[in-house]
């Protein structure tokens, strides 16, 4: 089992119970109560989980604490893949798109090899690496590197997108608010995600369905600056309808294992 999956069912294992011994987490991964410990000080110093002696307990994480990007590469990513196959289904042959920096970008980055003429605009490095395996032209808005991920941000990444406008912003959030819209838990790329926005000629949010029910620290837009939303079709159906309600087009993708 590789570290991330492993930090990941520790962090799931502590969530579901509340609390957990290091001998009840060694026997339900089966890996030593020492190599237990080691992952329970990293999960605690980027504030994961809450360290107790001999063991550990659920962190109530504040609005404006972003989940290591290590944790998000495996979090909820069969319900990513199957939003990001979705998108791609939105594209035609010679667009130009913007792919947001994260997780579920990189799962739409990762499938657009069948693709040979589009132009994909990023500000994240793992998303430039994936298009520059493909026949596709790729513009890079530059600027400072986000410590916590491989997200470009700041005044020379703006400046950049202020020239483009792009045919579809493919966009993520952190969290989906139905009374205030789209959250994030840092400023960072709040200002970028806006300008993108503002530039787009068609804006799509794609969320799955850990992100609705939950607040963040910064409201990013509106539902009003959006024009669809890719979910996954196991969303509950009172929030797919409170989506459509506030006017946005929602497009559903399968459950099915991809």
């Amino acid at each position: 089992m590789l570290k991330p999956e492993r930090y990941e069912k520790i962090a799931q294992f502590v969530n579901q119970n509340g609390i957990a011994s290091v001998e009840e987490l060694s026997d339900a991964l089966n890996v030593s109560k020492a190599t237990i410990r080691r992952d329970l000080v990293q999960l605690g110093a980027d504030k994961v989980l809450l360290r107790t002696h001999g063991g550990a307990m659920k962190y109530d994480r504040p609005l404006n604490a972003e989940v290591p990007i290590y944790l998000r590469m495996h979090m909820q990513k069969e319900e990513k893949e199957q939003v990001a196959a979705a998108a791609a289904k939105q594209i035609s042959e010679g667009s130009t798109i913007y792919i947001n920096a994260g997780t579920t970008g990189r799962a739409l980055a990762s499938r657009l090899s069948q693709f040979r003429q589009l132009t994909v605009v990023t500000n994240d490095i793992d998303i430039a690496k994936e298009i520059s395996l493909t026949e596709n032209a790729l513009i890079v808005a530059g600027g400072q590197l986000k410590s916590s991920s491989s997200t470009l941000y700041g005044l020379f990444a703006e400046e950049t997108l202020k020239l483009l406008t792009v045919d579809i912003a493919f966009m993520t959030a952190d969290a989906v608010s139905l009374e205030k819209g789209f959250m994030d838990y840092g400023v960072d790329e709040v200002s970028i995600k806006r300008l993108v926005l503002s530039n787009a000629n068609r804006r799509i949010m794609m969320c799955d369905i850990s992100k609705f029910e939950k607040s963040a620290l910064v409201n990013v837009c509106p539902f009003s600056a959006v024009d669809a939303i890719i979910t996954n079709e196991a969303t509950p159906s009172d929030t797919i309808a409170a989506l459509r309600e506030h006017g946005l087009e929602v497009l559903l993708a399968p459950s099915a294992k991809l």
